[in-house]
């Protein structure tokens, strides 16, 4: 069955390639997913985070990215995807994630499987901050990501 990790990846962390590495202990595919959220400026364009992503994964035959303007659930029953996959890295997560959840269920028909995170101090915010005042955000990124968004900015 083939999954989707889902999110806005700006940038690509840790904590994200830590939810498609347990994703691929259950699935057989992996799709990164990266999505339009409204409530979100983005600091990197699409286009960049995309090939950051397809950059990371270049090697895994099982994962692939790629970028969808509207509904995840649209797009997984559009593209043979059967489940969601999402992270909770505290309390404060799950009850958005479960809101989402019951909507991309009950609009689509896509259950959601939730991990729980290791990488729970991670977040792209705090990468984004290191990165935009040029200091080293490699405690959250991998070398290729931030490569890839400082060759683009």
């Amino acid at each position: 069955m083939k999954c989707a990790v889902t999110g806005t990846f700006d940038p690509l962390t840790y904590g994200h390639i830590e939810l498609v590495e347990k994703a691929l202990k259950l699935f057989d595919e992996v799709v990164v997913l990266m999505l339009v959220n409204p409530e979100k400026n983005a600091e990197y364009s699409h286009e960049v985070r995309l090939d950051a992503i397809k950059e990371y994964f270049k090697n895994r035959k099982n994962v692939s990215a790629d970028y969808y303007e509207g509904y995840a659930v649209d797009y997984c029953n559009k593209n043979g995807i059967g489940c969601l996959i999402r992270g909770i890295r505290n309390k404060e997560d799950f009850p958005y994630e479960k809101q989402m959840a019951k909507f991309n269920l009950e609009k689509g028909g896509i259950p959601t499987v939730f991990f729980f995170s290791d990488c729970s101090h991670i977040t792209s915010t705090k990468a984004r901050q290191k990165l935009i005042n040029n200091l080293s955000a490699e405690e959250f990124i991998p070398d290729t990501v931030e490569k890839k968004l400082k060759e683009n900015k």
